[in-house]
């Protein structure tokens, strides 16, 4: 929590009081932790976070200023930089609640904030609109939310994990914020999918003492990129996730064999199956060596090669397999077990031998 003695008078053209001495502090918490390579309640230490606010000018007894009579624009904070440094939350210029109550203001953050760059050359792309050519989001803008445009790099050492606040839409005022007055809680959720794919084997599957050597393991037509259009849309829900992201891109290669049995953060996206038509259909490919003690001698060691497996990532017909979507928030992880086949005798048959000697 932030502590400040500190006060702010400011009066409007009428001369009456506009803001009061109250300061607007911030905190933050999860509401789930199901996935990501953020875990636990709070974001990590010394890292920031970015805010956007919105000002709701109303007449005192009235209410006539909520979010949704529309038209408000970002410029009560606009990517506002937010410090967390593991206890306590900090930026600057200190902004003062509204004297006035009828005067609401509605929040936004996302994780991790980046600088505001004309022509959006930052990873994060704000937009206010999903047209093509539409402007950069900015101070201006009455579009309310920024429509945000995001690429999940390939190499998965580059990925982060996008968070986005769950509050926006919300009047707050100064005795609103509850259970502290004055503090903004934001809650944030992960924007992404969290994939990991695990080596596993059965006591069958492999000789004890073996290890698997991962060569190369490699997931073909992955969508990468996405426009979100409505970063506080409900995500918990599972049929509104499915359009939380709309992917913009795909048949994308990512090699991950360099980080293998991690996790690696995904564009949620539906998956096409095997023997689907007129879609690029996920599969992974796997090439890996087994290496293991003799049994005759355990000081010698054997080593099968260039083994292969693939597959793909999601199937309904036959064998069924897998999930349909990646949705945001989830974690999904693929046990694949690798071994070697054994040589086996199905059934012995007893038969009659005669055989005829030439005189």
């Amino acid at each position: 929590m932030l502590s400040a003695a500190c006060a702010k008078i400011v009066t409007d053209s009428d001369g009456e009081r506009e803001f009061s001495d109250n300061p607007m502090l911030f905190q933050t918490y999860s509401a789930t932790s199901r996935a990501g390579v953020i875990t636990g309640t709070t974001l990590p230490e010394n890292t920031s976070f970015g805010v956007f606010a919105y000002l709701q000018k109303g007449v005192v007894g009235s209410s006539t200023a909520h979010w949704s009579d529309g038209g408000w624009k970002p410029d009560f904070m606009f990517n506002q930089e937010v410090s967390f440094d593991g206890t306590d939350y900090s930026y600057s210029p200190l902004q003062f609640w509204p004297y006035n109550e009828e005067n609401t203001i509605s929040f936004w953050a996302y994780y991790p904030y980046e600088a505001y760059t004309a022509g959006n050359t930052g990873e994060l792309k704000f937009y206010e609109t999903t047209d093509a050519g539409s402007p950069d989001f900015s101070k201006n803008s009455t579009t309310g939310l920024p429509v945000i445009k995001y690429s999940v790099p390939t190499d998965p050492a580059q990925q982060t994990d996008i968070l986005f606040d769950s509050f926006a839409n919300k009047d707050q005022t100064y005795e609103g914020c509850t259970p502290t007055p004055g503090t903004v809680r934001l809650q944030f959720r992960h924007a992404l999918s969290l994939v990991e794919f695990r080596i596993v084997s059965s006591g069958e599957s492999l000789p004890e003492g073996a290890t698997v050597n991962i060569v190369n393991m490699t997931l073909t037509n992955v969508a990468d990129s996405g426009v979100c259009s409505d970063p506080s849309a409900s995500i918990a829900d599972t049929t509104a996730a499915k359009s939380f992201w709309s992917p913009v891109s795909g048949n994308k290669t990512i090699e991950i064999s360099s980080s293998f049995n991690s996790s690696f953060l995904m564009m949620p996206q539906t998956l096409s199956e095997e023997g689907s038509t007129g879609h690029s259909v996920m599969k992974l490919t796997l090439s890996y060596d087994i290496v293991f003690p003799a049994a005759d001698n355990p000081e010698t060691t054997l080593s099968y090669d260039g083994n292969n497996f693939e597959a793909y990532i999601w199937r309904s017909t036959g064998t069924a397999y897998g999930v349909k979507r990646w949705l945001p928030g989830r974690k999904y992880v693929y046990n694949i077990e690798a071994g070697l086949e054994k040589i086996e005798f199905s059934e012995v048959t007893e038969m009659s031998w005669t055989s005829e000697w030439p005189e």
